[in-house]
């Protein structure tokens, strides 16, 4: 399992479903909406100036819908980590 599917996991082992590949009024595809408002993001591996600039539009662009959008940290995450990521986005739900 990956990291992003771990999230997932313990998001709804902690009692959150959630809608994959969820399209928004702008035309981005979102990862994973756990609220009409909540989403979360893989993130890209963005190489070069040009992919994180689209990156950073995109995100820009989900905020001003008014999306709170969380970014899976790079690189490899425990069990700890993939935890305290859910604790975060549960701070926001409630």
């Amino acid at each position: 399992m990956d990291k992003f599917e771990a999230i997932l996991a313990e998001l709804e082992r902690r009692g959150h479903g959630h809608i994959s590949h969820y399209p928004t009024e702008s035309g981005y595809i979102l990862d994973a909406v756990i609220t009409p408002n909540i989403a979360i993001l893989a993130t890209p591996s963005v190489h070069g100036y040009a992919n994180q600039q689209n990156h950073k539009r995109k995100l820009d662009v989900l905020k001003t819908e008014g999306w709170k959008v969380f970014l899976v940290p790079r690189g490899k995450l425990s069990e700890e980590q993939i935890k305290g990521f859910v604790d975060k986005i549960e701070a926001v739900i409630r």
